[in-house]
């Protein structure tokens, strides 16, 4: 199967998982799944497989102080971007940071510089969504209690009203149950944070119901 159906194929089926009350603005495809990281082909990619929005990453981490995003580095980028965008009418829906696949939230010193890079480059092209993956952040936090999950809560807390005071939302993918995160995001207690509903966490998982209100988008 080539690239766009299995893209296209995808989009179709996660919508076979929202919740029944959700409203959808429209589907965004991921430049860093499509091997297109923050290049300018992902945008014309996603307009051949008439998707609405687009999904740039921020880049690697590996043993970086900072992710490396180009539009950090080189803002006459941002234009460029934002321009090809534009021309073909794709909506750049929202920033993710797939370095924190690897690498721990939970122990990077310099998470809120991290948090902060994301942000200023959320508005840079008018997104409102970060997603904030905690794959590389260990196991311990699962368990509800104890000194990583309470960290993490902390964290999540901190870096939540750093969004929340731009008007920005972090879009936590937690992969646990819609219980674990309804309780998760009431003891962080931010409106800056919310769950990264995930379509591969419905598939694999069949308590994943949240409400409207804890979801911020579905990629």
């Amino acid at each position: 199967m080539k690239l766009k159906t299995r893209i296209l194929a995808l989009c179709l089926m996660s919508l076979h998982f929202l919740p029944s009350s959700a409203q959808i603005e429209g589907v965004s495809c991921c430049d860093w799944m499509m091997l297109k990281r923050q290049k300018l082909g992902a945008i014309t990619l996603s307009k051949d497989i008439h998707a609405d929005g687009l999904e740039m990453d921020m880049g690697p981490l590996g043993k970086r102080v900072l992710f490396e995003n180009r539009f950090r580095t080189d803002p006459s980028d941002v234009a460029k971007f934002k321009g090809t965008a534009d021309s073909l009418g794709i909506r750049v829906s929202s920033f993710a940071m797939s370095g924190f696949f690897a690498q721990s939230f939970l122990k990077r010193d310099n998470y809120k510089a991290l948090i902060e890079d994301c942000l200023n480059t959320m508005e840079l092209f008018g997104a409102k969504t970060a997603f904030l993956p905690l794959g590389g952040s260990g196991r311990e936090w699962q368990t509800g209690k104890g000194e990583a999950y309470e960290t993490l809560c902390k964290r999540l807390h901190e870096v939540g009203e750093m969004a929340a005071r731009r008007g920005l939302v972090i879009g936590v993918r937690t992969a646990m149950p819609a219980k674990f995160g309804v309780r998760m995001l009431k003891k962080v207690d931010s409106k800056g944070v919310k769950i990264y509903y995930n379509v591969q966490d419905a598939c694999e998982r069949t308590n994943l119901r949240l409400p409207q209100e804890m979801i911020c988008t579905f990629p």
